[in-house]
C-alpha cells in the first residue's frame, strides 16, 4: 500500500493505492528527495493535508513545485515523505520504510530538490547538506532517473550527467550511479563505506535508511533501540551474505565489545575491500560467529585472523585481533598495540596456520555477564618466577619488550596482548652460586609458548632470538610445550588459567645442548596469571 498526492482544483489531496506498480490507467507518478527543514513543524504532515492546513506551512512550497513539475512530466501521482505517511500508525510506518527503497526504484523520476544551493545565502552544489543525509543515499542510489534542482526550483542536472562531481562527492562509483542495478556487485563494506559519515535526525535511522540498498525489506522497526538497530540490521545481512567484507570496520574498543560495528562510520576507509575465496564461510548464532579463518600468534592468547577479504590493487589480506578466552575456547575481537585490523601481505599470508573452524563472541556484552565478578580490563599476564638459589649472589636484571622486573617476587612479567619483535621478556646476569650459572633468558616461541634458556658459559647475549633458537635448537620448544601441556585444576573463571599465586606449573627437562647454541640444563619454567596492577 502506498499514499500518493496530487492536486485536484487546486487543492492537495492523497490518494491510497493498494499497489503502487498498478496505477489505475497506467498512470505514473514522480518522488521527492529533499532534506527535511530544521523546525520539523514547518513540514506539511500527513494530517495537514487532511485537514486543508497545509499552505501556511513552510514545507509546503517544495510539495508544490514538485507538483507542478510532475504535471509537466506527466506523472498523474507525485510522493513526498513528510505527509505521504501517517506516521501515527506504527505499521503503517514500519511497512512504508520498509518498502521506500522499491518506491523510490520504480518512480518515472526523482526530483532531487536542493534547497540550500543558490539563493541569497546558498552554497555550492559540493556543499549541499543533501549530500550528508542518511536517507538521501538511497534517493541517489534507487531511482533510474534522479534530477537534481536548486533553491529556486532550477534545474541543475541529472545523476548521470553529474555523475563525476557526485561520485567525487559521495565516493560511489560512477558506474553504480549511471547503472544502479550494479549496486549487488559491491560487497558489503564498498557499500557502507558510502554511508559512513551521514547523518540522520535519529540514530535508528542510519540503520533503516540503509535496508534497501542491502536488499532487506522485512526488518522490524523499533524506534528506542538506538545503536541496536544497525547491529541488526548487520545480523540480517549476514544472514543472507558470506561477504566477510562486513568485519573489515575499524574503530574496536581495547576490549571488544562486538565483531559487529556499531555506525556505518566504521567502514570509512573500506571503499576498496572485496571478498576473496569463496569456500570460506561463517554463521551466526545467538551470542557467536562460527568461522572459517586462518590465525597467526602474536602474543599469549592473542592472535591476527586473516579474513576472506582483500584489498585488489595490492592483495594483501584484512585482519582482526582476537584474544582466546581460554574458559570458553572462544575469542573476542581486541586491539592490539592501539591497532585494531592489520593488512597482510601474499607472502605473509603464506605464514599464517592452515583454515579452522573457531567461534567469536559477536558481542562480548554477553560474556561479560558470565564473568562472576570480574572485571572485563582484568587481563592476565605471564610470569616467569627465578628460583631463590639462582639468586643467591649479585645480579643483573633486564626487562625487555613491556615486561616488567619484580625483585621481591623474583618474576618477569608480560601483559597477555603484549608483542616483543625477538620472543624474549627478560634476561639475567648471575653471579656466583652453586649451579655455576651465568645467564638465564626467558620469553616466548613463535606460538606464544614459553621457553626458559639457561647457559654455563658465557655467550648467550642479551639480545638473543628466542624464536629463532626455539626452531634451531629444538630444545626450548620441546621443553615449553611440556610446561603448557600441565595445567592446573583450579581455574580462573574468566579466563581458564591458574589463579594469581596459588597454582603454578613446573616443567623440567634434561637434554644435550648442539654445539651451536648455548648448553641447556635442568630448567623449570613457572606459568603465573595475575589480574593487572600496577607495581610499585
Amino acid at each position: 500500500m502506498i499514499r500518493l498526492l496530487k492536486f485536484e482544483n487546486g487543492h492537495l489531496q492523497i490518494e491510497r493505492i493498494d499497489d503502487h506498480r498498478q496505477l489505475p490507467g497506467g498512470a505514473k507518478y514522480a518522488i521527492l528527495s529533499h532534506v527535511w527543514l530544521k523546525d520539523p513543524d514547518e513540514e506539511v504532515k500527513y494530517d495537514n493535508v487532511l485537514k486543508t492546513l497545509y499552505r501556511p506551512k513552510r514545507g509546503y512550497r517544495k510539495i508544490e513545485l514538485c507538483g507542478k513539475q510532475a504535471k509537466q512530466d506527466n506523472c498523474k501521482y507525485f510522493w513526498v515523505d513528510t505527509c505521504a505517511i501517517n506516521k501515527s500508525d506504527s505499521n503503517e510506518l514500519s511497512e512504508a520504510l520498509n518498502s521506500m527503497y522499491m518506491w523510490y526504484t520504480d518512480a518515472k523520476v526523482c526530483y532531487a530538490y536542493l534547497e540550500d544551493v543558490g539563493g541569497k545565502d546558498g552554497v555550492t552544489f559540493e556543499e549541499s547538506k543533501w549530500f550528508t543525509q542518511g536517507w538521501t543515499l538511497q534517493e541517489l542510489l534507487a531511482p533510474e532517473t534522479v534530477r537534481f534542482y536548486n533553491h529556486e526550483w532550477e534545474y541543475l542536472g541529472d545523476k548521470s550527467d553529474l555523475s563525476a562531481c557526485i561520485s567525487k562527492i559521495t565516493g560511489i562509483h560512477q558506474e553504480v550511479l549511471r547503472e544502479s542495478s550494479r549496486i549487488p556487485n559491491y560487497s558489503i563494506a564498498e557499500r557502507m563505506s558510502w554511508a559512513a559519515g551521514r547523518e540522520t535526525g535519529r540514530v535508528e535511522d542510519r540503520a533503516y535508511s540503509l535496508m534497501g540498498i542491502f536488499g532487506i525489506d522485512d526488518m522490524q522497526m523499533m524506534y528506542g533501540q538506538g545503536a541496536t538497530a544497525f547491529r541488526r540490521l548487520q545480523e540480517r545481512i549476514m544472514a543472507m551474505s558470506n561477504d566477510y567484507s562486513i568485519f573489515a570496520w575499524q574503530g574496536v574498543e581495547e576490549y571488544g565489545p562486538s565483531m559487529l560495528a556499531t555506525s556505518p562510520d566504521a567502514f570509512t576507509s573500506t571503499e576498496s575491500i572485496k571478498p576473496k575465496h569463496h569456500d570460506w564461510d561463517y554463521k551466526l548464532s545467538k551470542f557467536t560467529v562460527e568461522i572459517s579463518i586462518r590465525l597467526d600468534p602474536c602474543g599469549p592468547y592473542t592472535y591476527r585472523g586473516m579474513m576472506n577479504c582483500a584489498d585488489p590493487s595490492t592483495g594483501s589480506y584484512f585482519a582482526i585481533y582476537l584474544r582466546q578466552l581460554p574458559a570458553t575456547k572462544k575469542y573476542a575481537r581486541v586491539t592490539y598495540k592501539k591497532e585494531d585490523s592489520a593488512w597482510i601481505t601474499q607472502s605473509h599470508a603464506e605464514e599464517f596456520q592452515a583454515l579452522e573452524q573457531i567461534m567469536i563472541y559477536h558481542d562480548i556484552t554477553e560474556f561479560k555477564s558470565k564473568l562472576q565478578g570480574a572485571k572485563l580490563s582484568d587481563v592476565p599476564s605471564m610470569s616467569f618466577r627465578i628460583p631463590a638459589e639462582l639468586l643467591s649472589a649479585p645480579y643483573e636484571a633486564k626487562a625487555l619488550g613491556g615486561a616488567e622486573w619484580d625483585s621481591i617476587h623474583r618474576t618477569f612479567t608480560i601483559s597477555v596482548g603484549s608483542k616483543t619483535d625477538d620472543g624474549m621478556i627478560g634476561s639475567l646476569e648471575l653471579g656466583k652460586n652453586k649451579f655455576k650459572m651465568v645467564a638465564v633468558r626467558v620469553g616466548f616461541d613463535r606460538t606464544s609458548n614459553p621457553v626458559c634458556m639457561l647457559a654455563k658459559s658465557h655467550g648467550l647475549s642479551h639480545s638473543v632470538s628466542l624464536h629463532n633458537r626455539a626452531r634451531t635448537c629444538g630444545t626450548p620448544t620441546n621443553l615449553q610445550h611440556r610446561a603448557q601441556a600441565r595445567k592446573s585444576p583450579a581455574l580462573c573463571p574468566s579466563f581458564g588459567c591458574s589463579p594469581p599465586s596459588t597454582s603454578f606449573n613446573w616443567a623440567s627437562r634434561q637434554q644435550r645442548a648442539p654445539r651451536h647454541c648455548p648448553r641447556f640444563i635442568k630448567a623449570r619454567v613457572w606459568q603465573d596469571t595475575r589480574q593487572m596492577r600496577e607495581r610499585k
